[in-house]
This record gives C-alpha cells, structure tokens and sequence, in this order.
C-alpha cells in the first residue's frame, strides 16, 4: 500500500516539475500493483474463518497454493494460509482501496474472528496469530520463542478503518487509553489473558513501555478525529482511485429482457449487495432498487455507491419466483461488477423464473434455509452428491458442485436439471469439506437422497441444514 501511494505521489511531483514521462510511469506501475495486489496476496481457499481473506505474508505471489511460511521468532512453520494479520487496513488508509471493498470487509472479518480480544470492554489484536514474540505461557522473559501478545497500536489502526468506513473512532481510541499506565504511557504489549505471573490482564508486559509508535498512533487518531477524516490519507492517492471521503460513484445499469417482459406489466428491479449503496438498501431483497422502463426490452437504472465497491446483484420482476435465469431456464450465476468514478453495465435476461418454458428434463428446485451463521462466513452454499446421474459430465462429490443462489440471509435458492427419474445422494457445504452441513447435535448426517421428477415437470424440494461443521457451534 506504501509502495502504491508512494508511486502516485511521486507521480504528482514529477507532472509539478513538467516530467510527464516520468509521472506516466510511476502511475501506470502503481495502477497495476493496486489491480495485482489481490491475487498476490488474496486466498481463496483459506482453512480461517471465512475462507477467503489477506494472508499476512506470501513468498511467491500464489495465495492459494499452501507454502510452507516459517515464523523466526520462535512461532513455528505454517501454511502461509493459516496466518493473518491487519496490515491490509493500509490500503484504506492510504486511500488505495475504499474501506466498503469486498476483500476488505472479508479479511476484517477473518481477523476479528482470529486475533481480537476483547478485555474489560475494549477491543484489542494480536500482531498476528502464532506470533512468537512476548513471554512464554508461564510469564518468564522472552528468550527466541514466546506468546505474542495483544499489542494497543492495533487498535489505533482499526479506529482509522472506522473512520474510512464512516464509524465512529471512539472506541479504539478508548482502547488505547485504558491499556495506559499511571503515566499515560502506552506499551507495546499487554497481557492478554487472567491475571497472574505478575502481570495485570489489560495493561503492560516486560515489553517496551512506553511504544513511541502507540503513543503516535493515538495522537493521530485524535487529530484524525478531530477533522472528520484520515489526515495519513494523501488526498491524490484518494482522488486518483475515487476512495476519498464523500467521493461518490455512480453506476449505470441497461438491461435487455425478453420481449415477454412488456406483456407481464411488471417493473424489472436489481436485487444485490445493496446496503453498501448510498442511501443503503436491504440487501437482496428482491424489489431492492426499481428500474426505469426505455422501451419494451430494454430497463435502465442508475446507483450511487463509492468508488472501488464491489457489488454483486441479479434482475427480478419484484419477487424471487420471477428472478433471472438462462436461455434454459437455469438458475444464473449471482452477477458481479466493481465500481469506478461513473461506470456502465450492459447486461440481457434470456429468460424469467416463472415464465420459462417446461423443461424438456425433470428439474429440482431445492429451496434451502440454512443457519444464521452462514452469513457471517461470507461463503456461497453448494450442493455436493453423484452429480453424474443428472447427465452432462458433472463430476461426483465436488465440495463445490453446484452452486446455490443466496435470496437472504438464511435462504438459497438452487435448480436441478437432469435425467428424468435419475436418483441422487448429496449434501450441502459452502465449497469444501470442512464446511458440510451437520445435524443439530453436530454429528454427520446421511446422504440425502431425491429423484428428479418426469420430463417437463417441475418439484419443489426444501432443505434444511442445522449446522456447519468448522462454524460454532460445530467447530472441531
């Protein structure tokens, strides 16, 4: 994030001097570091919670291949997908990604359930789970291996996020304010745990006291505070990629639908990711924002969001029984766009849920509640089983076989087309084995079995998952 804003500063330098090429350069290799950084440092197929966030350290640029990642001070050797840590919240502030961003709030959500704790009241983080560096278990000094502890600047840190996003810094400065000593003086470290081995859960360990980097940290955020908005932020890093505070973008969606649209009456509406909108709105709900009618296939609408958001959405008719699908009837993939400064989307509805034509298969529609928890998790639900009975080459037992379509927060939607008459065993997960549905006692649950209907007939199936294994209440 360092090496970006620094590029786009430069950048400003150099065009003030009247070196255009230069200032060319700069920009162009930090637009390409800012497009590149997620899939250098992005997994998406991490075993923390949530699967998908920022690893704290990759050595080749492969987030996803499980690279052995060795912690020297004394913390061990790990997949480099097994350690995080909040070093991605400089993207925000130094306003090269909008604090909204997908990947952010993702990752932030992985951390939190990692390595934040929470004592007498405030909230605090590791430097990053199996740290190493602080006293051992037992309170003696550190010697080349130890227990990391909660370090106070970290709180700071998240209080600039807050303020990016539009919260209040309040209560991490609070945090940093609690973990002082009768001198005012922050430390580096607190002891995390009961109190005990001499040390007083909240406040300081044998690590530096005061931290001159914790002491800054809170004067920034109070001056940050004061004046409404991150002053680290450089106001051309921010302007450059529309992540500045009050910068809004605006997104212009056209659609075709069938010509089948006009005789139904009916107003096309986009259903998404809408809370991140600006007013923000439910998300996926299914008449979330209503579109203007040009002619008699062609609807347009128009949000307003910040710049760099990622939105997911589909096209409905107001309900979910008259959602998008494919020129077969299908359910559609959840559509995806992120957003610039003012963009445009172009997309075509080949058919409507409700107004398709019979199958010439037997179909399935599996309308699935799962747990509230599945939310947080930020996972799409899948339908794992013998998939090759259905026809079309589908391979058996993929955790990810196939996917569902989220309508809220404890329902997805999924179509079956296949074999009339064809009998098939699955379960659900949300895409590997590790997150496969449990009974209410947590244990494994059967196969579930079902057959696909005759040709031209259309059965209506639900499914309910009580629980996730790798999710509380059925972690292992």
């Amino acid at each position: 994030a360092a090496q970006i804003a620094g590029l786009v500063s430069a950048a400003d330098l150099a065009t003030r001097n009247g070196d255009t090429t230069s200032a060319s350069r700069y920009l162009s290799t930090a637009d390409n570091w800012r497009t590149s950084v997620d899939g250098w440092t992005y997994t998406t197929s991490g075993h923390l919670s949530g699967g998908q966030y920022y690893e704290r350290i990759d050595n080749n640029g492969n987030p996803n291949d499980g690279a052995t990642l060795g912690i020297k001070n004394g913390g061990g050797n790990w997949d480099e997908r097994d350690v995080v840590d909040g070093g991605f919240l400089d993207l925000v502030r130094l306003g090269v990604k909008s604090p909204a961003d997908a990947h952010i709030t993702t990752s932030l959500a992985t951390v939190d359930a990692t390595i934040k704790r929470t004592i007498n009241g405030y909230d605090y983080w590791y430097r990053y789970n199996h740290d190493g560096y602080g006293e051992t278990s037992t309170g003696q000094p550190y010697t080349g291996a130890g227990v990391g502890r909660l370090w106070p600047v970290l709180s700071g840190e998240r209080g600039e996020y807050a303020l990016a996003a539009g919260q209040s810094p309040a209560p991490y400065l609070a945090a940093l304010a609690r973990s002082a000593d009768e001198g005012d003086l922050i430390p580096e470290q607190i002891w995390d745990v009961a109190s005990g081995h001499g040390f007083t859960q909240g406040y300081a360990t044998n690590s530096a006291n005061p931290l001159d980097w914790a002491l800054g940290q809170y004067i920034r955020l109070a001056q940050s505070a004061d004046a409404g908005r991150n002053l680290d932020t450089p106001q051309v890093v921010c302007q450059r990629y529309g992540t500045c505070p009050g910068t809004a973008s605006t997104q212009t969606f056209t659609v075709t639908v069938p010509s089948a649209t006009d005789a139904t009456g009916r107003t096309v509406y986009l259903a998404g990711t809408f809370s991140r909108l600006t007013p923000p709105l439910t998300d996926w709900m299914a008449g979330g924002v209503a579109m203007a009618r040009v002619d008699a296939t062609h609807w347009r609408a128009t949000v307003n969001v910040a710049a760099g958001t990622a939105l997911q959405y589909k096209y409905t008719l107001g309900d979910w029984t008259a959602v998008e699908k494919t020129a077969g009837c299908a359910d559609t993939a959840n559509r995806a766009v992120t957003t610039t400064t003012a963009g445009t989307t172009t997309d075509t509805v080949p058919a409507w849920g409700g107004f398709c034509p019979a199958p010439s298969q037997g179909q399935l529609n599996m309308q699935v509640t799962v747990p509230a928890s599945t939310d947080g998790t930020g996972r799409p639900v899948y339908l794992a089983g013998n998939l090759s009975v259905l026809g079309g080459g589908q391979a058996d037992w993929a955790a990810g076989g196939a996917s569902a379509t989220r309508i809220d927060a404890t329902h997805w939607n999924l179509t079956l087309l296949g074999i009339p008459g064809a009998a098939l065993q699955y379960k659900i997960t949300l895409g590997d084995w590790n997150y496969v549905e449990r009974d209410p006692g947590c244990a494994d649950i059967a196969n579930r079995t079902v057959t696909l209907p005759a040709a031209g007939v259309v059965t209506t199936v639900p499914v309910t998952v009580a629980n996730w294994r790798s999710v509380s209440p059925c972690s292992p």
